[in-house]
């Protein structure tokens, strides 16, 4: 038997062993270190939408608490700062400030009264919407309903339109070349006819009789709240 020949195996062998297990160990600290920056960069994404979110609560609620609280629910928005009311009434709208509310009335300058929204505001906003604000809609919690519907065209957009029509009309999603983004589209091509609720498409389609209302494969909107947006245009459909 050639001893030597074996020791000169058996040590080849186990240094074999030795390269697979220091490959090994490297792999895994490459791995963990992989893991370790992955989890670095989600902590840092989800500190800077924090940052994000903090500093737009903060300008919504210096600029717009006032008009938009409990005790006085301004538009039916009974908490500007309670961001399950600001996504589950489509007052922001993840990844799209250009239709979000909020951004839409600053923009106009609707509101708040008088202006005082800063560019750098604005911005901060904007951001916000586009950059840190998730897309958790289907954690949203319904939130406190005790506003009532008024006949008002912002009470209407927020309470019926955001929540019942902007799906299928808005943005790129225009059925029956129906826009319901802005008040300037909702009383154009007869959508909303200024002291003719029955001539008002608006209306009309909620109203229709079978399985052919609005909103389409919604739950048909009670007809108490039809009877606001009635009223709301025959006072003049204003925007208010």
């Amino acid at each position: 038997m050639d001893l030597n020949r074996i020791f000169t195996r058996r040590r080849k062998w186990l240094a074999g062993i030795a390269t697979a297990c220091m490959l090994l160990v490297v792999s895994f600290q490459n791995c963990s270190a992989v893991g370790s920056a992955s989890s670095s960069k989600s902590a840092k994404l989800s500190s800077e939408n924090d940052i994000l979110g903090a500093q737009a609560l903060e300008i919504l609620s210096a600029k717009c608490l006032t008009c938009h609280n409990p005790d006085k629910p301004e538009g039916g928005i009974s908490d500007i700062t309670d961001l399950n009311f600001l996504l589950y009434y489509r007052l922001v709208i993840p990844g799209q400030p250009e239709i979000s509310d909020v951004i839409r009335v600053i923009k106009e300058g609707s509101m708040p009264p008088g202006g005082g929204v800063s560019v750098s505001d604005l911005a901060a906003l904007n951001r916000w919407i586009l950059e840190g604000l998730i897309d958790d809609s289907g954690n949203v919690a319904i939130p406190d309903g005790s506003a009532t519907l008024e006949p008002r065209y912002s009470s209407i957009k927020t309470r019926i339109i955001n929540t019942k029509c902007l799906g299928c009309h808005s943005g790129a999603n225009l059925s029956g070349g129906v826009d319901l983004t802005t008040y300037a589209t909702t009383v154009a091509n007869n959508i909303a006819r200024a002291g003719n609720p029955g001539g008002s498409r608006l209306v009309t389609s909620m109203e229709r009789t079978g399985n052919d209302f609005m909103p389409r494969n919604g739950a048909r909107i009670p007809a108490s709240d039809i009877a606001i947006v009635r009223q709301w245009i025959q006072d003049g459909a204003q925007n208010n």
